[in-house]
């Protein structure tokens, strides 16, 4: 009972922390609701799109390396149900409970071992996420000071990245722990460190291309900043994201990262009023769903070819 208990009680923050996420963004909204409105008639929307398509694409990758980590832990899938699985899996982070979505993911998979692959590659590609998102933070902070410092992150980054990619120390670490209970030993499965340098370096480097190219994009179309202001900015909503990543207890990181965005940018900015901020932080997030629900939208897509493609060949 007293387990039971202590689970609604968890719901239960994690719930009333989302919502006030969501009463934190719209104070965000009403905030700088005359600013919003003069972006929305201001704004390039060509660009602004053209910046969604390329976070997408970003996604994409993100999407093709998972595979790869699934297989780093002996889960095979095809491309398509990849894409399925992280596209839709997009959505179901916004639910109460991180835990959610794992199972969701586990159950498209519907494999022995789903759900232990679906975690360690989910820590793996969130540990390699944060960390290229701290690499290019930093660089963007120290490219006005040191070019060289800027392409040390670039390569420290892509050194740790091949690390946590090719190694098994986390899956090895969880093996000696659970192999002292007997009901779990030897359950979790395998971990194989095939996986091929080049992917690593591809993926890293794609992904940075793509954060950077829709970030900077979306800066000018929605502001018209200089490529200077948006490198600050670009930073800080980075950082703002990895401390949305880690308040676990906050579906989503909703109103969290516009939080630490704008404390970031208030105290490292100088003559940027708050209704700039607060739209800036609304505008990022508005941005990066219309990349998750751009995804999905690409997968239903997919799957209604593929569905009608198996009916007509039947047929």
């Amino acid at each position: 009972m007293a387990t039971s208990s202590q689970k609604n009680y968890k719901n239960f923050i994690r719930s009333f922390l989302f919502g006030l996420g969501i009463l934190f963004l719209a104070a965000l909204v009403i905030q700088s609701w005359d600013q919003l409105q003069h972006l929305l008639t201001t704004i390039h929307w060509p660009i602004f799109i053209l910046s969604v398509l390329i976070g997408c694409l970003g996604n994409l990758f993100t999407s093709l390396f998972f595979k790869e980590l699934l297989h780093k832990y002996g889960i095979e899938v095809t491309y398509h149900l990849t894409h399925k699985i992280f596209f839709y899996a997009q959505i179901a982070k916004y639910i109460p409970g991180k835990i959610w979505l794992l199972f969701y993911q586990a159950m498209l998979v519907n494999k022995i071992g789903a759900t232990r692959a679906m975690l360690f590659a989910n820590v793996d590609l969130t540990a390699i996420s944060i960390l290229i998102s701290a690499a290019i933070a930093i660089g963007l902070m120290s490219f006005n000071h040191s070019f060289i410092f800027s392409g040390l992150c670039f390569v420290t980054g892509l050194l740790i990245s091949m690390l946590i990619g090719k190694s098994c120390y986390l899956f090895a670490s969880a093996n000696y722990i659970f192999s002292y209970i007997k009901r779990l030993k030897n359950q979790l499965g395998s971990c194989h460190t095939d996986i091929k340098t080049l992917k690593i370096v591809t993926y890293y480097t794609l992904f940075w291309s793509t954060y950077l190219a829709s970030g900077f994009l979306m800066m000018f179309a929605a502001f018209n900043f200089s490529v200077a202001q948006s490198a600050n900015y670009i930073a800080y909503l980075g950082i703002a994201w990895i401390v949305g990543v880690l308040s676990f207890f906050v579906p989503g990181g909703m109103g969290i990262r516009e939080f630490i965005f704008i404390m970031l940018a208030q105290s490292l900015s100088q003559n940027i009023s708050l209704e700039l901020l607060a739209a800036i932080a609304v505008i990022s997030r508005f941005w990066i769903i219309l990349q998750e629900l751009t995804g999905i939208s690409l997968v239903v897509v997919w799957n209604f070819y593929k569905t009608e493609t198996i009916q007509f060949g039947g047929n």
